[in-house]
């Protein structure tokens, strides 16, 4: 008795390519999705930190910015206290920036930590933009709104493969603008109130062919003595000011007092970060001045 070999008819051959072919399909898609950003991640991965970076570095500078109290009988324009900004090339706020701030501790007999920084734009490579840094421990000795050179002392380019950069101020009103000059009469021995800073990056994995980062940050307004800085002595801890400081609730320690309400009020707000980066700057300032001028809403008694 004879057997014979049945083979598989035309139908069966074809349902079998059409579930390879769904397998092959699903596989694909699993593949894009999971393996291939992993295989993009660590070039993302850089592009993200380097803008990360570079806007807290900004930022860092802009939280140190200071206003200055004058002796009485100094001249307004001498060694004057300056925040100046306007734009040149960006749509997004100020690009070019000149301001006194806080930042590290210069070396010397009479060290410092006060120093004039700028920021600024200029054409890079191609048609992408570079930011510039410039800082100098010097006090200028009369009004000087010019910016310096990336080939002067004290210049470094932060970045490059810039697409925009810029700042934009909001006043005491909550008006937001793109310039500030703090000679003028109507911005005379002010600061903004925040600042939010905006750049982007080129990318080419991008779907804008930039990756854009922003931060908003909050300004100190406890204003520093020219005469103690300039002298580069400290003053008694018993004299006038420090006893009418002594009568008022410093932000720490309200911060401190009602750590529960200020981690509540931090938590629902807008931007925590910013907020708790205020907070910190100005720790040794009086709660009430604080409150009264940014505008904090923490339902906290620390008069």
């Amino acid at each position: 008795m004879s057997t014979r070999c049945r083979g598989f008819t035309l139908l069966e051959v074809m349902a079998v390519v059409l579930i390879l072919g769904l397998v092959f399909v699903v596989m694909g898609n699993a593949y894009r999705t999971t393996v291939g950003p992993a295989a993009m991640s660590p070039s993302q991965t850089e592009a993200a930190r380097r803008g990360l970076l570079l806007v807290e570095r900004v930022a860092r500078d802009l939280q140190g910015a200071t206003l200055m109290q004058k002796p009485e009988a100094m001249d307004p324009l001498e060694h004057p206290w300056l925040f100046y900004a306007d734009s040149r090339r960006s749509r997004d706020g100020a690009d070019r920036l000149k301001f006194d701030a806080r930042t590290a501790p210069a070396s010397g007999e009479h060290a410092t930590d006060l120093a004039v920084v700028a920021y600024w734009l200029e054409p890079g490579d191609a048609d992408d933009l570079r930011l510039v840094r410039w800082s100098s421990p010097a006090l200028p000795e009369g009004l000087d709104r010019e910016l310096p050179r990336s080939s002067d002392d004290g210049a470094q380019i932060v970045a490059s493969g810039l697409t925009r950069f810029g700042v934009r101020f909001t006043d005491d009103e909550g008006a937001v603008v793109s310039a500030w000059d703090s000679s003028t009469v109507e911005r005379s021995g002010k600061l903004p109130v925040a600042a939010e800073i905006t750049l982007a990056l080129r990318d080419a994995s991008a779907p804008e062919g930039e990756r854009a980062f922003a931060k908003r940050v909050l300004l100190p307004t406890r204003p520093i003595d020219l005469e103690q800085e300039l002298s580069g002595e400290s003053k008694d801890e018993d004299d006038d000011e420090d006893e009418d400081d002594a009568e008022c609730t410093t932000v720490r320690e309200c911060q401190a007092a009602n750590a529960s309400v200020f981690a509540a009020g931090i938590a629902q707000a807008a931007d925590p970060a910013s907020i708790q980066a205020a907070l910190d700057a100005n720790g040794d300032m009086c709660w009430e001045d604080l409150e009264a001028q940014v505008g904090f809403d923490f339902q906290v008694d620390c008069e």
